[in-house]
């Protein structure tokens, strides 16, 4: 349960630049353990700011704030939890269970069958907390020179 200062809501055009701090801060200081540095570095390089622009006009982005301030997102496709990010001062809060499941919960709005994720090395025991079972491992190609990010490939039933 999240804390009654947290709100969650849809994400608009004016989130985007908030939505990319969250990101790359999430990355830079929870992926840190278990990417490399050369990894962390290319993982922004090819992705242009505007990346959530279709996402948000889609209605597929969801934001959890405090006072103004984006600590988190989900993104959500038919059938995926396709980003989960949190602030990195912010883990621990309940946020991400919370976004994770305003996504489950938007997901299965329109399908019934499995949701999938691509979850990071480190928020694989996040997903699994959650009812996510590994089915198997894949990459990302990430950065001008295509640095692999391996991932792991949950899924809910």
């Amino acid at each position: 349960m999240i804390p009654p200062t947290i709100s969650v809501r849809p994400a608009n055009d004016d989130d985007v630049d908030s939505i990319g701090d969250v990101h790359r801060d999430s990355v830079r200081t929870l992926c840190a353990s278990h990417y490399s540095r050369r990894q962390l570095e290319a993982w922004f390089e090819d992705r242009p700011p505007n990346m959530y622009v279709k996402a948000i006009r889609e209605r597929r982005i969801w934001l959890a704030t405090e006072q103004g301030i984006v600590l988190g997102f989900v993104e959500i496709r038919p059938g995926e939890i396709e980003k989960l990010f949190v602030r990195g001062n912010a883990v621990g809060r309940g946020i991400g269970g919370e976004l994770l499941r305003i996504g489950i919960e938007r997901v299965r709005d329109t399908l019934t069958g499995a949701i999938t994720a691509l979850a990071l090395l480190n928020a694989r025991t996040f997903y699994e907390q959650y009812g996510f079972k590994r089915v198997g491992e894949s990459s990302l190609l990430r950065g001008r020179l295509q640095i692999r990010i391996d991932v792991v490939q949950m899924e809910l039933q």
